[in-house]
């Protein structure tokens, strides 16, 4: 972005007048581990900021059957020959979903040995039950199966039952980082590393938007209409410091640091920079995702022959929603540190234009 991380501290300032602060340069990092999701959820509703997700027990159910899948394991007693285990879905019905272990043997080249049913073979059948949110699992061919493979579908049958009981209790960090990344957003936020990572820029005032998502208008005595600003940026950082505290009771550490940045024209500039490179690149990401999306489908209409094949209406939302968000902050933005951003106006338009030309 226009602020690299050793111009970070350019920003920084210390003031007692709050009212004279511009925002706080936040920066934090989330671990690799798991944290308990019920306790999680209360915490997050506690502080007033948006839970994630709630887990669905499908989706617990098909991320822990994928743990039980390998790649090229060494057969005991074999030279040169591998085993893999894939998970399959199979036919489900509206109350139960079932996946399937398979086991194949492949040479030192990946190449499947032959189709007979011992080197390609199905091991093991689960089923999640939704009505009682529950894992079921039995061995396939057990009678027939030799006492090694039967010994790796038992192992695969534990390790999924242990996994599943850790996807549908825990959120991993990916969604703990997700869940802050969203607040903060929401705030007004702006990513100011260049190279992305977790370094934001949280104004102090955002505009109040109405049930509409418009920013809510007053009178600004001059027979005009100004937005309405309201100091959230403090509310914010204190209920991040909260979180910290309380996932540090829950043995999950979340590092945070805040820093305040002094109200100034330099400040507010360096600030603009990094709105303005972060819609640019917006915009352009935009564009190519549409032109490679484009160029999907007439590659699919080519092979088909058929061309009323186009563009899903899911992607084109997705375009719709993307655009929107790029609009939103510029205009939030430009109330906020009462600028205009004129440098970005070509690539936003033509952004806009890619878009709008997918629905008609």
């Amino acid at each position: 972005m226009s602020l690299r991380g050793t111009e970070l501290t350019k920003l920084v300032g210390v003031t007692a007048d709050t009212s004279q602060l511009l925002g706080f340069v936040v920066l934090y990092g989330v671990p690799q581990t798991l944290v308990d999701a019920k306790e999680f959820t209360k915490t997050c509703v506690d502080l007033g900021i948006p839970a994630p997700r709630p887990i669905e027990g499908v989706d617990a159910f098909k991320r822990a059957t994928r743990r039980a899948e390998a790649k090229r394991e060494p057969i005991s007693g074999e030279k040169d020959r591998y085993y893999n285990l894939m998970v399959r879905e199979v036919p489900s019905t509206d109350s139960r979903t079932f996946r399937e272990l398979w086991r194949e043997v492949v040479d030192e080249k990946g190449t499947r040995v032959d189709e007979t049913s011992l080197s390609f073979r199905p091991l093991v059948k689960w089923c999640y039950s939704r009505s009682q949110n529950s894992l079921s699992a039995h061995i396939l061919e057990m009678e027939t199966m030799e006492p090694d493979v039967l010994l790796l579908a038992q192992e695969a049958i534990d390790s999924v039952r242990m996994a599943f009981e850790t996807e549908i209790n825990c959120y991993s960090g990916n969604v703990v980082r997700d869940t802050i990344r969203n607040y903060i957003e929401a705030a007004s936020a702006i990513p100011i590393k260049e190279n992305g990572g977790a370094a934001y820029f949280i104004p102090r005032l955002t505009l109040k938007k109405g049930p509409n998502g418009k920013p809510v208008m007053e009178d600004d005595g001059k027979g005009g209409k100004q937005p309405v600003q309201i100091d959230t940026g403090h509310a914010v950082v204190e209920a991040m410091n909260r979180l910290v505290i309380r996932l540090n009771e829950l043995r999950f550490r979340l590092d945070w640091w805040d820093l305040p940045v002094v109200d100034g024209d330099k400040e507010r500039g360096r600030v603009m920079g990094a709105v303005e490179e972060r819609l640019r690149l917006q915009s352009v990401a935009l564009m190519e995702k549409i032109k490679a999306e484009q160029e999907r489908v007439q590659n699919q209409r080519e092979k088909t022959g058929n061309p009323d094949l186009d563009i899903p209406p899911s992607v084109v939302r997705r375009y719709q929603d993307e655009l929107a968000e790029i609009l939103r902050v510029r205009q939030d933005m430009e109330s906020l540190l009462e600028r205009t951003i004129d440098s970005i106006q070509g690539a936003v338009e033509l952004a806009q234009a890619k878009v709008e030309s997918l629905m008609w």
